[in-house]
């Protein structure tokens, strides 16, 4: 199991005494080994995908250490134990929490100036089998719990509208991705072709759309799917997309072709996609995580 970041502090600490100075990247790689984390357990990611959730831990572990005054930055990218960590190691701490770090002067005096650190370390401090977070993974997850409900919002809200506002809306975000111009067809005697998007200029590639505006729960079967197919072939096509605000059966995502390479896509996957490409959404706020230019400063 992944440490969380105060499972971190006191071994990265005696890590730093051990070792000398290090790079972040360094303390990571060490402590992934000391506390024998798997390769994946080592390579899984934010949900933002920026960054390792141990190297993320770890370097929030740094960060609290250093404002705790147990950590000096001596160069670009490198740490060291500093001489308040050296005295506070002779005590031979069994564990080190951010209550812990609280009884330290100077950590005390970074969070009276930092309410959001005071409330979230005293939160966390005080809740007891709680998996503390790092900043980074809390601002993930609560922005991927607002996609979600975004997600179920933007669904009931095109189920609510007619075919017509549904075959538009599918076309209209296929262009936004960049596959072409577009247009409804509604050949619905032709195994239901509800569009061609034209790849290219002069209409030579063509893709084949089909949108099912479904209740959730009636799901497009294989049957839907191979008469599709079949719609496709008649028209000497070799590509298609098939989008319903539902989802698909175990046989019709299982059905593949040899000759029509088709895409599903079921109705979250279509939401997320509206959201991702601004379609039906707008931005409401837009919060810039920055970090250090190193690079800056070497000049």
């Amino acid at each position: 199991m992944i440490p969380t970041y105060q499972e971190c502090m006191l071994p990265l600490l005696i890590l730093l005494k051990n070792k000398g100075t290090l790079s972040l990247s360094e303390c990571t790689n060490m402590l992934s080994e000391e506390f024998k984390l798997s390769a994946q357990e080592r390579n899984e990611l934010l949900p933002s995908k920026k960054q390792t959730i141990i190297k993320n831990r770890v370097g929030w572990a740094k960060f609290y250490l250093n404002k705790a005054g147990l950590v000096d930055v001596v160069s670009r990218g490198k740490y060291a134990l500093s001489a308040n960590g050296s005295q506070f190691l002779m005590s031979n701490p069994k564990v080190l929490t951010t209550a812990d770090l609280m009884n330290i002067p100077e950590f005390l005096d970074f969070i009276r100036t930092n309410k959001e650190a005071e409330t979230s370390l005293v939160e966390s401090s005080q809740v007891k089998d709680v998996v503390a977070k790092t900043p980074e993974e809390s601002i993930d997850e609560n922005y991927k719990y607002i996609v979600q409900n975004l997600v179920d919002e933007v669904l009931d809200l095109v189920l609510q509208k007619d075919s017509d506002f549904f075959e538009k809306l599918v076309m209209d975000l296929l262009v936004r991705m960049g596959y072409g111009d577009g247009k409804v067809t509604r050949r619905s005697r032709d195994g239901g072709i509800d569009g061609i998007i034209d790849e290219d200029k002069l209409g030579l590639a063509k893709i084949y759309i089909q949108a099912k505006r479904w209740q959730k729960g009636n799901n497009v079967g294989r049957s839907e799917i191979e008469s599709f197919v079949g719609a496709i072939d008649r028209q000497r096509g070799s590509k298609g997309v098939f989008i319903t605000t539902s989802d698909f059966t175990k046989e019709a995502y299982e059905h593949t072709s040899t000759h029509v390479n088709l895409v599903k896509l079921n109705g979250r996957k279509l939401a997320e996609l509206m959201i991702q490409y601004n379609i039906g959404v707008s931005i409401k706020s837009v919060y810039e995580i920055k970090k250090i230019d190193f690079d800056f400063f070497d000049e």
